[in-house]
């Protein structure tokens, strides 16, 4: 307690000389480090921890595992599971005697969380109607914002190959365009925004310059500046925390 007492010339253990702020501040120090720390070891571990690193990333948005508002019981509880990979899927070890492959008959992919969430045909209608929540979502804000919206737009690459858009959004007044295509991903890591950024960018900016001319949006008559921004949310609904990766591309 020596280190704490002011001017360091009290005796060791006398509590007057002690403040009751640096009392307080010490305590939080204290413990930060211990859940720094503990939430470290989480990381650490390949299969429990498997995603837990972007947390950290969005605290915020982890406020549920304490409050558990907008959830039941078995709903927080699933949630909980998910979160430390142990929800009972056959690709966590212990779970099955026989195949860690899918059970669902006409899938024989590796039975994960992340299969399950957003890959398995069983679930391919829940899959399909989570994605255009997401897109009705994002179609509405920025029509309420006075952009002209278009929805699973048809486009051409510049290698002649077909693709379609889920959003286009228009700003006349500025001349100005957004290209949005949400994707929902298993959370994996820090790095997976930029990984999906990469990825959209390589299916849509060869349709660039065929969006440009069909909605008009070039500057100067020069060709589009691309500006690429990856947007991370998270969701929570009953089948627990789900980060949601968008990319836009920006045609300015």
């Amino acid at each position: 307690m020596a280190g704490l007492c002011e001017g360091g010339n009290e005796p060791e253990g006398s509590l007057n000389a002690i403040s009751i702020d640096a009392i307080n501040w010490s305590g939080r120090k204290i413990r930060k480090h211990i859940k720094n720390d503990a939430f470290q070891t989480w990381t650490n571990h390949t299969l429990r921890g498997k995603g837990v690193i972007v947390y950290s990333d969005l605290p915020k948005a982890n406020s549920w595992v304490s409050n558990r508002k907008g959830l039941s019981s078995s709903e927080w509880t699933n949630a909980l599971k998910m979160s430390s990979n142990i929800s009972a899927v056959r690709a966590i070890p212990g779970r099955t005697l026989s195949t860690t492959r899918c059970r669902h008959p006409d899938c024989s992919e590796l039975e994960t969380l992340g299969h399950v969430l957003g890959q398995c045909p069983k679930g391919e209608l829940l899959i399909n109607a989570r994605h255009h929540r997401v897109r009705y979502a994002l179609a509405i804000s920025l029509k309420t914002l006075n952009w002209e919206i278009h929805v699973e737009v048809h486009c051409v690459s510049s290698d002649g190959s077909f693709r379609r858009a889920d959003i286009i959004a228009i700003n006349g007044r500025l001349k100005r365009a957004l290209v949005l295509d949400p994707t929902i991903r298993f959370e994996r890591n820090l790095n997976q925004a930029t990984e999906v950024d990469i990825e959209k960018k390589s299916i849509y900016e060869p349709c660039l310059p065929y969006l440009s001319q069909k909605y008009n949006v070039l500057l100067n008559n020069g060709p589009p500046l691309v500006c690429c921004l990856a947007v991370k949310v998270q969701s929570q609904n009953s089948h627990g925390i789900i980060l949601r990766n968008f990319t836009f591309l920006l045609i300015m």
